[in-house]
Order: structure tokens, then C-alpha cells, then sequence
């Protein structure tokens, strides 16, 4: 990361990797109710999504004198925890169908600007089905980028096909890691 590169994400709320000071870990597991806003709800508990378009379906914003990284514990370290990351995410039709299509996770400013976090697909994040299997899970340690607060950790998804998530039908489990400033 270049001079340039590390003053531009300290510009755009977003901490220095490489050299910013992390704090004591505070891990979190966010589940829908941390992540769903209903800023974004196109009615009650749904959000629209359309076909091979990014749709944003989630933000959490990240609260007064405090940093949040997605992902919990560092690989290869065997003192702390690690986190694995879950979602199955619904249709809105009567008997609820999973929606595959594509995630991303941003760190977004108050600006809108953005830094990809993650990207990957549905199966990848399902664990094996509607039950969780944690052994099936897919391992997030934690990031290094740093999303500093009023800065928000965001979730975009392009589904396969057109339709309204359904908040009440959906099980999201995304770790976290927050660090007080």
C-alpha cells in the first residue's frame, strides 16, 4: 500500500492496515437484525433485487469511538477465535425459496465510497444447507482493512433471478471484530 493509498483511506474513514492501532478485540456476531436496515425496505421486511445487478440489502453503521473488521481471528493463530461466516437468504413467495446469486461486503463511507471487503457466492456461505454446519462453514478471519465509525459495513447481492428478500425468512451469521478507540 502506497503513501497515497493509505492517506486516501484515512480519508475516506477507512483505517490504515498497515500501520493503525488496533486496541483490544471485541469479537460479534452479527446476525439479520444487527445488518437489516429498513431505510432499504422496498415494504415491510422486504427488499427488491434484481437480476445481474448489485442491489445493496444490508448496512450496519459502525457506532461513536469504536472500529469494526470484518471477520474474527487471525489464521495461524491458535489463542483466538475464529469466525465463520453463514448466510441463506429468502425469496417473499409463500413458501420461501433461497435466493442464490452473488455477495459483496463493502466498508463504505458516509461519502459512498467504497472498499471491497469480500466477494463470493451463495453456496459458498450456505454451510451445507438450512442447518448450519460449522465444519462445512466458510472460515472469515479478520480483515485489515478497518471501517471507523459513522463509516458502514455494507452487503450487496446480484441474484440469479428477480425477486424481494425476505428479512423474516432469512438466517445471516457475519463475524465481526470491534475495537474501542
Amino acid at each position: 500500500m502506497g503513501l497515497l493509498d493509505g492517506l486516501m483511506g484515512k480519508a475516506k474513514g477507512l483505517g490504515n492496515p498497515k500501520t493503525e492501532e488496533r486496541g483490544q478485540a471485541i469479537p460479534k456476531m452479527m446476525d439479520i437484525n444487527d445488518l437489516w436496515d429498513s431505510d432499504l425496505e422496498v415494504s415491510s421486511n422486504e427488499v427488491a433485487c434484481t437480476t445481474g445487478v448489485f442491489s445493496k440489502i444490508a448496512q450496519y453503521q459502525v457506532p461513536a469511538q469504536t472500529k469494526l473488521a470484518l471477520g474474527q481471528g487471525a489464521l495461524g493463530d491458535a489463542r483466538e477465535e475464529k469466525g465463520y461466516i453463514y448466510m441463506l437468504t429468502y425469496d417473499d413467495t409463500a413458501t420461501p425459496v433461497e435466493e442464490p446469486g452473488m455477495y459483496r461486503f463493502y466498508a463504505e463511507d458516509i461519502h459512498g465510497n467504497q472498499t471491497k471487503l469480500l466477494e463470493c457466492r451463495s453456496e459458498q456461505l450456505k454451510a451445507g444447507g438450512a442447518d448450519f454446519d460449522r465444519s462445512k462453514a466458510m472460515l472469515l478471519t479478520e480483515s485489515e482493512v478497518l471501517i471507523r465509525e459513522d463509516s458502514y459495513l455494507t452487503i450487496w447481492f446480484k441474484p440469479d433471478a428477480t425477486d424481494d428478500i425476505l428479512k423474516t425468512s432469512c438466517v445471516w451469521l457475519v463475524p465481526t471484530t470491534l475495537y474501542k478507540c
